[in-house]
């Protein structure tokens, strides 16, 4: 659903409420339309921290726990462990680079920090998988 369809829903349709987008790379841009015409959206996806601005967002709900908790359950595991040492690994995909930025946030604000941060392709899951699948890993 692009701008122009959150155009034709306030305008044409008049609805009183949105519920989704699900998806957080939609609804960030309609999400500031929404502010401005204050329309209630709800949703129980759209997990980006860049939502949780208030300031930006007013008229948005997360039914959903969101990556910001994710972020400070890692600090709190981290700093009971003692690990002052960890990496994170995700996916160049939309969902996992908004863990990893939560959990960075987190972490840089904790002063903890991360030995490594990759981003692997889909191969890398595939062969991985697979090798684990069929017990052909070294």
């Amino acid at each position: 659903m692009g701008m122009e369809a959150a155009t034709h829903l306030y305008e044409v349709q008049h609805v009183d409420a949105i519920l989704g987008s699900f998806c957080s790379p939609v609804l960030e841009p309609i999400g500031h339309y929404w502010t401005v015409k204050n329309i209630p959206t709800i949703t129980h996806g759209a997990t980006d921290p860049a939502l949780e601005d208030k300031k930006v967002y007013t008229t948005l709900m997360r039914l959903g726990p969101t990556y910001n908790k994710y972020g400070a359950a890692f600090v709190a595991i981290c700093q009971y462990y003692q690990w002052d040492r960890v990496a994170i690994l995700a996916k160049n995909y939309h969902t996992c680079e908004f863990g990893a930025s939560s959990i960075n946030m987190a972490f840089s604000l904790n002063n903890l920090t991360f030995s490594h941060h990759q981003f692997p392709s889909f191969d890398v899951f595939s062969t991985g998988a697979n090798a684990f699948k069929n017990k052909t890993f070294a």
